[in-house]
């Protein structure tokens, strides 16, 4: 689960050289008068209508068949259904805290390609591999961890973050509807190409409150094609997919987090053309993609909480990261 391919690690030979290509290239002021600053409203419509109506042609229909099943009663998770653009879809949301308040919540999108559920991702993982998200439970946060199309008995095929862009969606609607889940503060996180499809999602859905990025591409092709359902050498059936295309039309706050020895380079990616102040980048120096995760959801998990102002706002900063990781290596 979340696991980087050989696709991805072959592909970053080539980030190097085409840096130095778009560096040369985008000197021209109107390339970088593009490229910096937020775009208006007319440009954020025309990216996302594309991608709405974008039809894609999948090489593969490929689909899981197995139920989700329940999770442990010590989880403080329950399963449910929402209803999702093509039927109900599973998922798990933490259990109503009973107390007749209304409490912020995160949206968590794990790493894989099956998007499926299984019991045993909520399980805590090992302090350098924690893939559970359960830092963020742990500190207060309540919790959505929604199937996608194709995945688990759900209908339709996997489509590799297109499709499933509309499914998250749809977990966000329902979850924000729930009587003891404050929907001004309902945040979404995710790991690996979980965090790949975080920030599409980001970009579709403006309402989130913030958003968590850990590890993801700048390009899905760089996944290869034996993991996705579409030919890869169709330009246009990657860019409706790929975070590069829609990071600089992002309006939630976002952190993108990644360690040295990870997806670094499509952290470089976005960060050099992204263009989106709303959009902050760690890279993580002695580390890799999956070391980060557990000390890093601490803190963030503690910068959601304590979003509770008027104007959204993730808080964090370099040295609370580093002493994270510091900790970490001393346990």
């Amino acid at each position: 689960m979340g696991f980087a391919t050989a696709g991805v690690v072959i592909g970053y030979v080539f980030i190097a050289v085409w840096l130095g290509f778009f560096m040369l290239a985008a000197t021209s002021p109107g390339f970088l008068r593009a490229m910096k600053g937020h775009p208006d409203e007319v440009v954020s419509r025309r990216i996302l209508n594309e991608r709405k109506t974008f039809k894609t042609k999948l090489t593969r229909q490929l689909r899981e068949d197995f139920p989700a099943g329940e999770p442990d009663a010590a989880s403080g998770m329950v399963r449910v259904e929402y209803p999702g653009p093509l039927g109900a879809m599973a998922a798990y949301v933490s259990k109503d805290p009973g107390d007749g308040k209304k409490h912020p919540a995160i949206i968590w999108l794990v790493g894989g390609f099956d998007n499926s559920i299984s019991p045993s991702m909520l399980v805590r993982g090992t302090p350098d591999n924690d893939q559970s998200a359960s830092a963020f439970r742990e500190a207060g946060l309540l919790m959505m961890y929604p199937s996608l199309r194709g995945g688990n008995q759900n209908p339709g095929f996997k489509e590799a973050f297109l499709g499933e862009v509309d499914d998250v969606a749809a977990a966000f609607a329902w979850l924000r509807d729930q009587p003891f889940v404050d929907g001004s503060r309902i945040y979404l996180g995710g790991h690996s190409t979980g965090g790949t499809l975080a920030l599409v999602v980001a970009a579709a859905v403006p309402e989130l409150r913030g958003v968590v990025a850990f590890g993801p591409v700048h390009d899905v092709g760089l996944y290869g094609q034996s993991n996705l359902p579409f030919d890869v050498d169709q330009r246009a059936e990657c860019d409706q997919r790929s975070p590069s295309k829609f990071v600089r039309i992002i309006r939630p706050p976002t952190v993108v987090i990644e360690g040295e020895d990870g997806n670094v380079g499509s952290l470089w990616m976005l960060r050099t053309f992204g263009g989106n102040s709303r959009v902050k980048y760690f890279e993580i120096a002695g580390a890799d993609h999956f070391e980060i995760l557990r000390p890093l959801s601490e803190v963030l998990a503690k910068a959601l909480l304590a979003d509770t102002g008027r104007n959204p706002e993730i808080r964090v900063d370099r040295a609370a990261l580093d002493a994270a990781m510091a900790r970490q290596k001393t346990r």
